[in-house]
């Protein structure tokens, strides 16, 4: 496990990818949950129901689980997947 309590990643929508800086010890469920405030002060807007998904990885992740659990680190990507009807 990582010794800083950050890591950097990447978020892909629409063929744009933004940086953001989380704590290793925010799940999934949690990122997914504060992630539309933290892209609205870039004007970026998320679709109503979505997923994140590990991009550059091949892992299966416990949504409940802190992300520094797993061999994540600066630079890994995560997609915002959209699950409008």
């Amino acid at each position: 496990m990582a010794t800083t309590p950050l890591m950097r990643i990447s978020i892909q929508l629409h063929g744009q990818t933004w940086d953001l800086q989380i704590p290793r010890q925010m799940t999934l469920t949690n990122l997914a949950t504060q992630l539309p405030d933290a892209l609205a002060g870039l004007r970026v807007s998320l679709p109503p129901r979505f997923t994140l998904a590990i991009t550059n990885k091949r892992l299966v992740v416990d949504r409940r689980s802190a992300l520094g659990n797993y061999p994540l680190n600066d630079g890994d990507q995560l997609r915002v997947i959209s699950h409008e009807v």
